[in-house]
């Protein structure tokens, strides 16, 4: 079995130590303990990023912050009860309110006036099925081009 080495660590080769803690396991052969060794590479990636033009992206934190109310739920719930509850495009039966089922014809962001006007909204379904690799027409809209979108007219048979 090879003894690991002991000793004190040098910091950053030595130039400026992060530590100089006596008597620890030196990882590598800069004469680093784990801490400074992890340190090192963090800034040699961060170096190796700063040149190659690499921009970090900040993590965005979630707040415990309660949501703004947007009258949305409201909404959504009168239309629930007002229309048919199958989705306007397929044809598939919605039985579940799910909030996710609802769409807006203008977007929200490019149109906030018409957030909360009921013929901007549609029911779409969004169902997810792995095992047939299908999903509903909400994602579709979103994630897919116009042709494909347009195919799943009316296409739900019972």
């Amino acid at each position: 079995m090879i003894k690991q080495k002991t000793g004190t660590c040098t910091g950053k080769d030595g130039q400026y130590p992060y530590c100089e803690k006596e008597n620890v396991p030196l990882i590598s052969s800069r004469q680093h303990c784990n801490y400074c060794s992890q340190k090192y590479k963090a800034e040699l990636k961060k170096e190796k990023d700063k040149a190659n033009g690499v921009v970090k992206k900040k993590v965005q934190k979630f707040s415990n912050k309660p949501k703004k109310k947007t009258g949305e739920l409201a909404m959504f719930l009168e239309i629930w009860m007002e229309r048919e509850r199958k989705c306007e495009h397929c044809g598939r039966p919605q039985p579940i309110f799910f909030v996710h089922c609802f769409a807006h014809i203008k977007p929200k962001g490019t149109y906030p006036e018409l957030r909360l006007v009921k013929s901007n909204v549609r029911i779409l379904c969004h169902y997810w099925d792995d095992k047939h690799g299908w999903y509903g027409c909400h994602t579709s809209e979103t994630f897919e081009s116009k042709e494909k979108f347009n195919a799943r007219k009316n296409s739900y048979k019972l």
